[in-house]
């Protein structure tokens, strides 16, 4: 039975796609190219590990073999069943600016139809800050900050993993400013040759990105049924790109809110590196 050396397990909207995309094309390793979410959903963990190990028959023990779910790193669940099934296993993972990661949260899910595309960003969060019943429940259904609080997701990793099987990354070092550091980190930690000429031409592709316009989302929301007279109705009425900003109020708010959660996180790693500041 065959499974994963390794784990990309976070966090949400961090730039783990780009990550996985880019490691998966070194000659040593095969990354599974979907989130088999195995771990974190009860319906496929219910499957047992030998549907999960199917992903990764016919492999050489030559190649490493890892698996890539975001939604891994924030469940206590998915840790338990990790440190059970894969106690060997090392686990990556990448961190972005809360704040930034929260904004891009949202228009994922709207561009996802999961959330409506008039949903106010400053009036989302300020209404989860002030505990509104409705900003609440989108909370506690999506994670928006929660999914942020990083120190306290990483220190229920530390109780069952040890610190050499976890590699932290952060977004805007690793991977915006100095990719190819950031890549070479992931293979000296999974001890594979990096290579600068093999990864050069892709390292620059940007994964993931949001083009679909409020209009069309507006559409694709409240009208799903007419999603195909949706896109050419959108050819002629473009619209406006989400909006990816906060007014100055609640961005003072949310930097007032995760300012502890950050200064724990880098305090722990010792990284003299703090773009979120």
């Amino acid at each position: 039975m065959t499974s994963p050396d390794f784990l990309i397990i976070g966090s949400q909207k961090s730039g783990s796609t780009w990550l996985a995309r880019n490691i998966g094309q070194h000659p040593k390793v095969f990354l599974y190219k979907k989130e088999i979410h195995f771990f974190d959903k009860d319906e496929n963990y219910s499957k047992g590990i030998e549907w999960y190990s199917s992903h990764f028959s016919n492999l050489s023990k030559e190649i490493l073999i890892g698996e890539k779910t975001p939604d891994y790193f924030d469940s206590d669940l998915s840790r338990q069943r990790i440190a059970s099934n894969l106690p060997e296993a090392k686990l990556i993972i990448v961190l972005r600016d809360p704040i930034q990661r929260a904004i891009s949260a949202v228009n994922h899910y709207k561009n996802n139809g999961e959330l409506s595309p008039c949903i106010n960003l400053d009036n989302l969060f300020e209404g989860i800050l002030n505990e509104k019943p409705k900003n609440i429940l989108l909370e506690d259904k999506f994670g928006f900050l929660r999914k942020g609080y990083y120190f306290q997701h990483l220190k229920k990793y530390l109780e069952s993993f040890s610190p050499d099987q976890l590699l932290i990354l952060i977004y805007e070092k690793d991977i915006v400013q100095k990719p190819h550091e950031g890549l070479k980190k992931v293979c000296d930690f999974l001890q594979c040759d990096y290579e600068y000429d093999f990864f050069a031409p892709k390292i620059s592709k940007y994964i993931n990105r949001q083009r679909k316009s409020f209009l069309r989302l507006f559409f694709d929301f409240y009208s799903p049924r007419t999603k195909k007279i949706n896109e050419k109705l959108v050819l002629f009425f473009p619209g406006k790109p989400l909006r990816k900003s906060l007014n100055n109020n609640t961005l003072s708010l949310l930097n007032a809110h995760y300012v502890s959660h950050n200064q724990e996180l880098f305090n722990h790693i010792a990284n003299d590196f703090n773009p979120w500041i």
